[in-house]
C-alpha cells in the first residue's frame, strides 16, 4: 500500500531521470562523529598485552593474565575473557573534562553470570559509569553514580536496564548515553534505543580522578566481591558527546558501496570495515554508479556481514531499465534455503521484500516473511528503497522514497541467521540466490548495509525526502535525531511557529516547528537551576519533585507567557500547580509560585483561554474526586475555585475519578475529554459538553459524560485539544500520550495525535498507525493502511454468550462486543472477508477492568479456503494492555481468526477469571 506520494515531483524528477539516471542526487551521507571519539579499541593485535588506540588519542589499554587475543571478533580479531581474572584496563585521563559520553562495545557473552560488568569507568565502587551485563534480575543494567562513599555507589545509582537479558553465543551492540547538558541517560541494544532516564543529575566528568592510574575497566567490576566476564569483546568506543540515535545509527554501518570507481573489479567499501565488493559478468561501473546488464551482471558481497547482526537495515537508489519477475534487487544468504531479499518484481507483480530461515536450499520461500508494495518498481527512474529488519523487536518494514509502504510484525528469524562461516560471500547485487531468476537490469547506488533497524528520521533523511506525516506510537526524533520529551504537553502558535512544551522527568522542555512535523529543540525552559522571581534558585524545583503536564498560555495584557503545572512530591502527597512566566515563548521561565489551589490539592490539570481572553484551568482535585473549574485572574498568576463539573461539592458528593482533561470550543459549545483514574493504565475516554460560556456557567450546565474513541483511548491518555486553522477551515488535534506503564521495559516516550471530528455535536476520534498533518491547511487526517475490509463481514465464534454474539465485534462500534460462552481458553473469533485480501494491518480493542487490567496473549491465523489456517502472528508476550495494533505485511487471505490464549491481569497474573472477548476488530487491506 502506498500510503502518499507526492506524485507531480515524482513524475517531473522521473522524466528528467529518464534522460539523465547517472546524475541524480541521492543518499548524502551523515556528519562524522569522529571528532569526539576518545577511545577505540579494535582489538586487531595478535600477541603480547598492550591493546592500540586507534582513536590516535594514545589511550593504550592493557591486557590482564587471564584475557587473550582471538581471531573470531564480531569483525575480525577480538580479546577473549576467561571469566576468572581477565579484563581489560583503560589508562587514566580519558573521563577528564568529559560531561556528555558515549560508550559502545560488541559483547559475545560466552558464559553468563549475575553482576559481571561489561565495562566500568570511574575511580572505585563509590563514582562510575557501568553496564552490568546480568543484574539480580537477569537483564543488563547501565548506571551512574557518583555517591562518593566506595563500596556503596550503588545506593544513588541512576539507571537504564533492558527487560530482555543478553543472549549466550551470540554478538550483542551495547551503547550507553549519558548527556549532562540535557540530564538524559540511553540504553542501546542492537543500534536500537530501548529505554530513557531523563532525571539524570549525575555528571560523567565525576569518574576522573588525577590521582588513579585508570579510567576503567572492560570485563572488570569495581567491586571486589564481583566475578569476572566471561566473553568476548570486539569494537569497543568512548565519546566525548552524547550520541544521537541517528548517530548511533550512523555508528552501525556494515557496508558502504558508493560505486564510484571507473574502473577494474574491486567495489571499495567506504564504510572502513573492509568488506569490498566484486564486479561479475556484465557488472561495471557507470558515472558513479553500478550498472547490471540484466544477463549475467552482479557484485558478490564478502562473508562476514551479517555476523553477529540481530538488526538490519538495507538501503539502495535503484533504477530500472527493464523489469524481470523475479529479479532480485540484492540477496543476503548462504543459499536460498535462508536469505533476506529484495525482489524487485515477485510473480503477483509487487516490490516484496522478506527473510526466511526456512533452510532447505531451494525452499526458502515457503518460510518467507515479507513485506509489499501495491505494485512493483518503476522502469526509467530512480527511487530509494529500505528494508528494516528488527531480530530484536520481530518487524519488518519496506519504505520507497522515504515513505513507509508496509510493515509486519511477528517476525521470527532473526538476520544474524543469515551468517555462515562456511559460506564465501554474504550475499549479492543484482542476482538471486536461486538460480533459475532473472539477473537484474539497471543501475544501483548508494549501496548500504548497517547493522540497526533504522527509524523513519533516518531513513527519510537518508533518502532524502521531507513528509508530513508521523507514525503514531514510535519513537519521534526532533530535527537533530535526538527523541522529543515532551509528556503530558500543549502546542501554543505564535506566529507562524508552533511551540510544543512538555515535561522530561524534572524539565519541561521546549520544541518548535513550523510543519507540525519536524521539531527543533529549543530550550528546557524550566527545571532544578530555575531562577524565582528574586533571581535566586527556585527553592521548590529541585530534582526530588514531580513537574507534570505543562501547560502554556500567552498573557497580551502583560506581555508575558504563563506556564502551569502539575506540582508535587515524588509521594505525591502535595498536590500543588506550579506557576512560572517568561517575556518569550522558549526562553529561560521564571519561576513564580507552588500553589494549592482554591486551597484544594491539584493533580491533573489543563488550561484553556477563551475567546474573550478570560483564561481557566482545569485541574483534578480532592484526591481525584472531583474535577474543577478555575478562572486565572488577570495576569493569570493566580486563580478561583469556581464550581466542580464532575464530582459534585467539594465536601461529599459522588467520586469523580477523572483526570487528563483536555477542552476545545467549537462553534460556541465546550467539548471536555477526561481519562479514566487508572494509574499509568490506559482507558475508556470520555467526553461532556456545555453550550453556556464558562464565565456564566455551572456544573449543571455540563451534559452526562459519554464514551469517545476504544476501551483505551487506543493506548493513550489525553493532554491537549489544539485548533488548527488553515486555508482548508479548522479542525481540531487530540494531542494524547502513551503513558510508561511500570515493568514492561520501556521507558521512552511515545505519543498518538488523532483528527477530533465533530458531526453534529458529537466528537469523536479513531486511530490510524499514520497521520498527514498539513499546517498551511490547517487539517490532521488519518491514513489508513487500505480499507476496512472486515466491518459487518460475516463472523463466527468458538463461542457466545446471550446478547453477545461474533457479529458485534466487527460490527464498528467501539462499545459493543463479542463475549464467549465460558471462561474458557482458548477461544476464537473469525471473520470472513467474503473474497481474498492482502491483509496490511489487524487492530484490536479489548476489555479493560480498571483495576484488574489483563495482558491478552492472542494468535492471529488466516486461511484462503476458511479450513486451513496458517498463524501468523503469535502474541505470547503482549505488554500493551486495551488495544493492540498487528501487521501482516500484505499477505494475501480470505479469512481471519484470532485465538485467544489466555488473559493476564497484571495484579493476578496467575488468576484468569477474565472472559474471552473482543470489543472490535479492524482488518485493513486491499
Amino acid at each position: 500500500m502506498r500510503f502518499k506520494r507526492f506524485l507531480s515531483v515524482f513524475l517531473i524528477l522521473s522524466f528528467l531521470l529518464m534522460f539523465f539516471p547517472a546524475f541524480s542526487d541521492k543518499i548524502t551521507a551523515s556528519a562524522s562523529v569522529d571528532d569526539s571519539l576518545l577511545v577505540e579499541y579494535l582489538f586487531n593485535q595478535s600477541s603480547g598485552t598492550s591493546v592500540t588506540d586507534s582513536s590516535g588519542n594514545g589511550y593504550t589499554g592493557t591486557l590482564s593474565s587471564g584475557a587473550s587475543w582471538s581471531t573470531d571478533g564480531k569483525l575480525g580479531s577480538c580479546v577473549s575473557l576467561n571469566g576468572s581474572s581477565g579484563y581489560v584496563t583503560i589508562p587514566n585521563g580519558v573521563m577528564n573534562g568529559v560531561h556528555n559520553v558515549t560508550i559502545m562495545v560488541d559483547v559475545y557473552i560466552t558464559s553468563a553470570a549475575t553482576n559481571t560488568w561489561v565495562f566500568g569507568l570511574g575511580p572505585d565502587s563509590g563514582t562510575y559509569i557501568f553496564v552490568n551485563s546480568k543484574n539480580s534480575s537477569g537483564y543488563p543494567y547501565g548506571a551512574i553514580t557518583t555517591n562518593g562513599t566506595v563500596g556503596y555507589g550503588y545506593q544513588s545509582e541512576e539507571g537504564v536496564t533492558n527487560l530482555t537479558a543478553l543472549p549466550v553465543g551470540a554478538w550483542t551492540s551495547i551503547a550507553l548515553v549519558i548527556s549532562q547538558d540535557t540530564h538524559s541517560e540511553r540504553f542501546y541494544i542492537n543500534g536500537s534505543l530501548t529505554q530513557s532516564n531523563n532525571d539524570i543529575t549525575e555528571d560523567p566528568a565525576d569518574m576522573y580522578d588525577a590521582a588513579k592510574s585508570f579510567s576503567g575497566y572492560i570485563g572488570k567490576s569495581l567491586y571486589s566481591t564481583d566475578g569476572y566476564l566471561n566473553a568476548k569483546i570486539d569494537n569497543f568506543r568512548i565519546y566525548s558527546d552524547a550520541l544521537t540515535p541517528s548517530e548511533i545509527a550512523e555508528e552501525s554501518l556494515l557496508v558502504q558501496y558508493d560505486f564510484s570507481e571507473t574502473s577494474g573489479s574491486s567495489v571499495a567499501d567506504s564504510s572502513g570495515n573492509g568488506f569490498t565488493g566484486t564486479l561479475s559478468g556484465g557488472a561495471a561501473f557507470s558515472s558513479g554508479t553500478l550498472s547490471l546488464n540484466g544477463s549475467n551482471g552482479y557484485v558478490t558481497i564478502p562473508n562476514g556481514v551479517m555476523k553477529g547482526v540481530h538488526n538490519v537495515t538495507i538501503l539502495a537508489d535503484i533504477y530500472l531499465t527493464s523489469s524481470s519477475t523475479n529479479a532480485w534487487v540484492y540477496g543476503l544468504g548462504p543459499n536460498s534455503g535462508t536469505y533476506i531479499f529484495l525482489n524487485s518484481k515477485n510473480g503477483a507483480g509487487k516490490t516484496y521484500g522478506a527473510i526466511t530461515t526456512y533452510g532447505t536450499s531451494g525452499s526458502g520461500y515457503l518460510g518467507e516473511q515479507g513485506v509489499r508494495d501495491s505494485t512493483y518498481l518503476p522502469t526509467g527512474s530512480w527511487v530509494n528503497v529500505a528494508l528494516v529488519i528488527s531480530g530484536d523487536d520481530g518487524t519488518e518494514q519496506l519504505y520507497i522514497d522515504g515513505e513507509l509502504i508496509s510493515t509486519m510484525s511477528g517476525i521470527t528469524s532473526d538476520p544474524s541467521s543469515m551468517y555462515s562461516s562456511s559460506a564465501s560471500f554474504s550475499g549479492y547485487i543484482g542476482k538471486s540466490l536461486y538460480s533459475a531468476d532473472p539477473y537484474l537490469a539497471g543501475q544501483i547506488d548508494n549501496f548500504r548495509i548497517y547493522g540497526a533497524a533504522l527509524n523513519s528520521y533516518d531513513i527519510q533523511n537518508l533518502a532524502d525526502v521531507s513528509l508530513n506525516t508521523l507514525q503514531n506510537g514510535e519513537l519521534w526524533l526532533d530535527t537533530e535525531g535526538e527523541p522529543i520529551d515532551a509528556a503530558g504537553g500543549c502546542i501554543v502558535k505564535v506566529g507562524s511557529t508552533y511551540y510544543w512544551y512538555g515535561n522530561s522527568g524534572v524539565y519541561v522542555n521546549c520544541y518548535s516547528s513550523t510543519d507540525l512535523v519536524h521539531w527543533t529543540f529549543q530550550n528546557a525552559i524550566l527545571g532544578p537551576g530555575s531562577l524565582d522571581a528574586d533571581g535566586n534558585a527556585a527553592a521548590d524545583l529541585t530534582t526530588n519533585c514531580v513537574v507534570e503536564r505543562p501547560k502554556v498560555i500567552y498573557n497580551s495584557t502583560t506581555g508575558k507567557y504563563v506556564l502551569w503545572f502539575h506540582y508535587d512530591s515524588t509521594s505525591y502527597t502535595l498536590g500543588k500547580v506550579g506557576i512560572a512566566y517568561c517575556n518569550t515563548p522558549a526562553g529561560d521561565y521564571t519561576y513564580y509560585q507552588s500553589i494549592n489551589p482554591g486551597g484544594l490539592d491539584s493533580r491533573d490539570m489543563t488550561l484553556y483561554q477563551d475567546t474573550d481572553g478570560t483564561a481557566y484551568l482545569i485541574s483534578a482535585t480532592v484526591t481525584n474526586g472531583r474535577l474543577s473549574l478555575f478562572q486565572l485572574s488577570s495576569d493569570y498568576l493566580s486563580c478561583t475555585h469556581l464550581y466542580n463539573i464532575y464530582g459534585g461539592e467539594t465536601v461529599g458528593g459522588t467520586y469523580a475519578g477523572r483526570e487528563a482533561p483536555a477542552i476545545v470550543k467549537d462553534n460556541g459549545t465546550y467539548y471536555l475529554i477526561t481519562s479514566g483514574c487508572a494509574g499509568w493504565y490506559p482507558n475508556q475516554a470520555k467526553y461532556s459538553t456545555c453550550t453556556t460560556t464558562l464565565s456564566s456557567s455551572d456544573a449543571d450546565s455540563w451534559t452526562e459524560m459519554q464514551p469517545i474513541g476504544n476501551t483505551s483511548a487506543f493506548y493513550s491518555q489525553s493532554t491537549w485539544l489544539m485548533t488548527l486553522s488553515g486555508t482548508s477551515g479548522t479542525s481540531y488535534m487530540l494531542m494524547s500520550d502513551r503513558n510508561r506503564i511500570p515493568g514492561t521495559g520501556d521507558q521512552n516516550f511515545y505519543f498518538v495525535w488523532f483528527p477530533l471530528t465533530i458531526t453534529s455535536g458529537v466528537p469523536s476520534f479513531d486511530y490510524a498507525s499514520i497521520v498527514d498533518l498539513n499546517a498551511s491547511a490547517g487539517t490532521i487526517t488519518n491514513v489508513y493502511s487500505g480499507s476496512n475490509i472486515s466491518e459487518d463481514k460475516t463472523a463466527s465464534a468458538s463461542s457466545y454468550a446471550s446478547s453477545y454474539p461474533a457479529s458485534l465485534a466487527n460490527d464498528g462500534d467501539y462499545i459493543t462486543k463479542w463475549v464467549a460462552s465460558a471462561v474458557t481458553y482458548p477461544s476464537t473469533w473469525t471473520v470472513d472477508l467474503g473474497a481474498s485480501y492482502r491483509i496490511n494491518e489487524i487492530q484490536l480493542s479489548w476489555y479493560l477492568c480498571n483495576g484488574s487490567e489483563a495482558l491478552e496473549y492472542y494468535t492471529i491465523y488466516t486461511s484462503n479456503d476458511g479450513s486451513t489456517f496458517t498463524a501468523r502472528r503469535i502474541n505470547s508476550d503482549n505488554t500493551t494492555y486495551g488495544f493492540n495494533v498487528d501487521f501482516l505485511g500484505g499477505i494475501s487471505a480470505r479469512y481471519v481468526r484470532i485465538q485467544i490464549n489466555q488473559s493476564v491481569p497484571w495484579n493476578n497474573p496467575t488468576n484468569s477469571w477474565y472472559t474471552p472477548q473482543l470489543y472490535e476488530v479492524k482488518v485493513y487491506g486491499q
